[in-house]
């Protein structure tokens, strides 16, 4: 209720997510093999080599019930130079309940980067690129 006060927007909201439990169902089983495979050995060392500019969303701490918010914010510590961004008003599902806000993070998260250039991990100056990886 906090991420859609109104009434006709919640409705509609749970059409959609019905909608897609029922033409794309959820695999419980995928999800435990995906969650044995994140603490992978050297994961802080690959972190602390991203050099491409980084913005990690969370929602409010207190609205997430999935993963906790400090967690994920401590990317910000070991990924150099990312950016932290809290989408009020929604938890972890924050891209769903909130597609506009988070449409707008990234839109001035990357024209920010755009404008200015990022070093390089040579140090040199280097064209920034929006790199998106769905695993």
């Amino acid at each position: 209720m906090t991420a859609l006060p109104d009434r006709a927007d919640r409705r509609k909201f749970v059409r959609w997510q019905i909608h897609t439990i029922l033409t794309a169902p959820v695999s419980l089983l995928q999800m435990a093999e995906r969650a044995r495979e994140l603490p992978v050995p050297g994961f802080l060392e690959d972190c602390r080599r991203v050099t491409t500019p980084t913005l990690i969303v969370t929602g409010e701490p207190a609205l997430d019930r999935v993963v906790p918010v400090e967690g994920t914010a401590s990317y910000v510590e070991l990924i150099r130079g990312a950016k932290h961004v809290v989408l009020e008003r929604t938890g972890h599902q924050g891209t769903i309940t909130r597609p506009q806000a988070f449409a707008d993070a990234v839109n001035e998260f990357v024209n920010g980067n755009v404008a200015r250039p990022f070093q390089g991990r040579d140090g040199g100056a280097e064209s920034p690129a929006l790199h998106i990886e769905v695993a």
